[in-house]
């Protein structure tokens, strides 16, 4: 949806996600290490991503800021 691939998003599963046997199931191309999730907040591509999809104005999904998506609403494009 027009940004770069997150390690940040809060929908991005554990290094050990879907493992049977303790092993690292997820590891950083660039590091090696694996990678640790994060579920305390939407990152600024996730809100970017978010806005974008529910069409909010173009200027607001560009400052990564919630809109009005965030009380389960429609966004207002006023």
């Amino acid at each position: 949806m027009g940004s770069e691939y997150d390690k940040e998003s809060i929908m991005h599963y554990g290094g050990y996600a879907f493992s049977s046997n303790s092993r690292p199931t997820i590891l950083d191309k660039a590091t090696g290490k694996v990678l640790v999730a994060q579920r305390d907040d939407l990152s600024k591509p996730d809100l970017y991503q978010v806005n974008k999809m529910y069409e909010c104005e173009e200027e607001l999904a560009k400052m990564h800021i919630w809109t009005e998506w965030q009380v389960w609403s429609a966004c207002s494009k006023a």
